[in-house]
């Protein structure tokens, strides 16, 4: 979906290096190289739009060289909820921060440290080398029942206990087959092709956002695949919203016996879980490509700096950043629903619970993630044979432009 259809002259702040915030820089370039009406420019005083990645590029571009409260957006992807304190209130056109909430074990402590100004919440997107038509599959040729590829550790207990659910769900029904931990051992540094792989062959997959704040790669990795997907709430607003039941599955994170009865309900409905999981499939390439992301950035910053020119025609714009940044329809949850707008929840005690149906009982230990990762060695040997590439591809290689825009 555009509606960004005014050709703009747009800088792009080149990245200090390809390594930091390196699966950002390829969605944000990859949107930037396909949305039609940007006109890149090299040299910052002569764009009209200036995007800035901090995560990437330290050093905030410097007033003296264009960069103005009217033309910089900045496109904050860092995990912690609070503003980057290098970049002042008053130096940009809009702030869209990817993490949006706190989060404490998976469960809602707050807001973080927001500005006031034009300050708005911003979500990873699907790269088109997520998705391949060629190789996604039917559900009758998909031969594995579940994946969840999320890592067991310490750091991350809400993912920890969500493989460990996955485990003791692929234990107690021998029939099914799966995943519960990593697919292999290899990096992020590229399009991990077993990863994808284990994905397109899978009936659901299983993903859980990071445990101490919200928003990650893996939820729009997954969606990609094509799969039934599986993901805990979702505080953060997204444009036109992933719905529960509709585009996918939400869980909660505390409640294991809904979750499990979830996977085993859709496992013997696999006509309904196929419908979910082709509508996901089309949400997600409609309206959650880096292309759209794009487009959804730049109608953002065009929808604020319209409502500072009130004697210009303004072009009516839907699904924008300020439109969705406290809207509860915009969120992905289920029972009970916070409402993100409530000034009650900006600091909340992680023991309220709050969102939650139950309290967390199961706390894992050193011992227990050695344990989940053994298991997990010991289910791969037994698996069906799926379609498995080793390769590789670089993130860094020519886009491809598919036809489903």
């Amino acid at each position: 979906e555009l509606q960004f259809l005014t050709p703009t002259k747009v800088y792009l702040v080149e990245p200090d290096s390809a390594k930091a915030g390196w699966r950002f820089q390829h969605l944000i370039y990859q949107g930037f190289d396909l949305h039609p009406k940007i006109e890149p420019t090299q040299i910052m005083s002569q764009a009209d739009l200036i995007l800035y990645m901090p995560v990437s590029t330290a050093i905030p571009p410097l007033a003296s060289h264009g960069a103005t409260a009217t033309n910089l957006i900045v496109l904050d992807e860092a995990d912690s909820p609070y503003f980057n304190v290098k970049i002042s209130e008053t130096s940009y056109l809009i702030y869209l921060k990817r993490s949006w909430v706190s989060k404490k074990d998976g469960v809602y402590t707050g807001i973080g440290k927001r500005y006031e100004r034009n300050y708005f919440p911003m979500a990873y997107s699907v790269s088109d080398k997520y998705f391949d038509p060629f190789r996604t599959l039917s559900g009758s040729q998909r031969k594995l029942d579940i994946v969840c590829s999320n890592r067991p550790t310490e750091r991350q207990p809400t993912r920890a206990r969500i493989v460990h659910w996955v485990g003791d769900f692929l234990d107690s029904h021998e029939k099914y087959h799966g995943i519960a931990g990593e697919v292999n051992a290899a990096g992020r540094r590229g399009i991990n092709e077993l990863y994808f792989a284990a994905m397109r062959s899978s009936k659901i997959v299983v993903t859980a956002n990071p445990s101490h704040w919200e928003g990650d790669f893996r939820f729009f990795e997954a969606v990609a695949s094509g799969a039934l997907v599986f993901v805990d709430e979702m505080y953060i607003p997204h444009p036109h919203p992933f719905i529960h039941g509709k585009h996918l599955i939400v869980y909660d994170n505390s409640d294991q016996q809904t979750f499990q009865n979830s996977l085993k309900y859709y496992l013997e409905h696999p006509q309904e879980a196929r419908a979910i999981a082709r509508a996901g499939l089309r949400h997600a390439l409609r309206y959650h490509r880096a292309l759209s992301r794009m487009d959804w950035i730049l109608r953002s910053a065009s929808d604020i700096l319209q409502r500072s020119q009130l004697h210009h025609k303004h072009i009516v714009y839907t699904h924008t950043a300020r439109q969705i940044a406290y809207d509860v329809n915009s969120t992905t949850q289920v029972d009970p629903i916070l409402d993100i707008a409530s000034p009650a929840l900006k600091r909340v005690d992680a023991k309220r619970n709050l969102g939650r149906r139950f309290p967390i009982t199961l706390h894992l230990e050193d011992a227990d993630y050695k344990r989940l990762v053994k298991q997990n060695h010991e289910r791969r040997k037994k698996l069906p044979p799926f379609r498995r590439r080793r390769r590789l591809l670089s993130l860094s290689s020519s886009y491809p432009t598919p036809s489903y825009q």
